[in-house]
């Protein structure tokens, strides 16, 4: 809805809050990845990921990260086990 100020402060929160639940840390990558400041993205990925470790989407995103920041062999990785998690996973292949 064009509030990303205001849901960026809303994740944080939530993340400060819940440093254990995955997806507040996953929304603040996608947001992050999207307004281009890719090192912040790939520390909430990551640590998504650690929270997370069996959730093929949050690998997928992380790839697609690591592949805007030019680091290809760890985008490489991040899609490989995105697929190994789920076969299915459409956009990891794609990608």
């Amino acid at each position: 809805a064009g509030r990303t100020a205001e849901a960026q402060r809303g994740f944080e929160a939530l993340a400060a809050a819940h440093p254990d639940l995955p997806g507040p840390q996953a929304n603040l990558g996608l947001i992050h990845r999207r307004a281009g400041r890719l090192d912040a993205a790939i520390a909430a990925l990551e640590r998504a990921a650690q929270a997370a470790p069996a959730q093929a989407t949050i690998h997928n995103e992380l790839g697609i990260a690591y592949r805007s920041a030019g680091r290809f062999a760890d985008a490489r990785t991040a899609y490989e086990r995105a697929i190994a998690l789920d076969a299915q996973h459409a956009d990891a292949h794609l990608n």
